[in-house]
């Protein structure tokens, strides 16, 4: 399915352990939303210009 032009919510992985930064965790997901702008094998861009890197995503769900 294309996604570009399309509003997603994406969930990136973080490694972590027992250690934290500023009181949270260092591992988990954090979720992003955004308008896809573009994506290709290394990463997804956002119409704002935020990137990330396409290894660090676990999940893609398109919202609108």
């Amino acid at each position: 399915m294309a996604i570009k032009g399309k509003k997603v919510r994406v969930g990136v992985a973080f490694i972590g352990g027992l250690s934290s930064l500023g009181g949270s965790s260092l591992g988990g997901t954090k979720y992003y939303e955004g308008t896809v702008e573009t994506m290709n094998e290394n990463f997804l861009v956002f119409t704002d210009g935020n990137m990330i890197g396409i290894r660090y995503i676990q999940t893609i769900e398109v919202i609108g």
